[in-house]
């Protein structure tokens, strides 16, 4: 099996090829999919669509169309089973 790379070895890589680790799309989709994650939680605690989108980074209409509508298919799928 393959050794695995730490983190400073990551690192060193991507800086050696003129990136840092926050631009690659790894990271960016990692960050993304924290943020959906996180205003899930949020707007399951009640808050706001708006102020979720302010606090998460991210539009109203992302919210909207990646946690509220996965949520909404997610309650029907389970009224149906």
């Amino acid at each position: 099996m393959g050794k695995t790379l730490s983190r400073e070895d990551l690192v060193a890589m991507l800086l050696l090829n003129g990136l840092n680790i926050e631009e690659t799309r790894i990271y960016k989709d990692l960050e993304r999919q924290t943020k959906l994650k996180a205003a899930a939680r949020l707007l399951n605690m009640g808050y706001s669509i708006s102020k979720v989108a302010e606090a998460v980074d991210l539009s109203v209409e992302e919210i909207t169309t990646e946690v509220v509508n996965s949520q909404t298919q997610t309650e029907q799928e389970d009224r149906t089973e």
